[in-house]
């Protein structure tokens, strides 16, 4: 399942989400333009949530970028970090 950046999980626990919540990190609007929706709506929060967790303890919860990155040594020493190449492109 698709992460949400830091920023945004921030938020979440500045509005009072627990930090323990399992669906903290999940990105519900990912998770409904995936279901042919715009946007993800909360009302629907109630019935999906127990599908949700569900889902997050079976897939995990990644970053959309880099998902399945190879660990490379840190320059530092100290272990090992995911590396992947650089995204290029242009902004539209």
């Amino acid at each position: 399942m698709e992460a949400l950046e830091y920023t945004d999980v921030a938020k979440r626990l500045l509005d009072g989400w627990s930090k323990e919540d399992p669906l903290l990190a999940v990105n519900f609007n990912a998770l409904a333009r995936e279901a042919g929706h715009a946007r993800f709506n909360g009302h629907w929060m109630p019935a999906l949530r127990p599908l949700m967790e569900q889902a997050a303890a079976s897939l995990g919860v990644k970053p959309r970028w880099g998902r399945g990155a190879t660990a490379v040594p840190r320059a530092d020493g100290a272990g090992e970090v995911a590396w992947t190449e650089g995204v290029t492109g242009t902004c539209r």
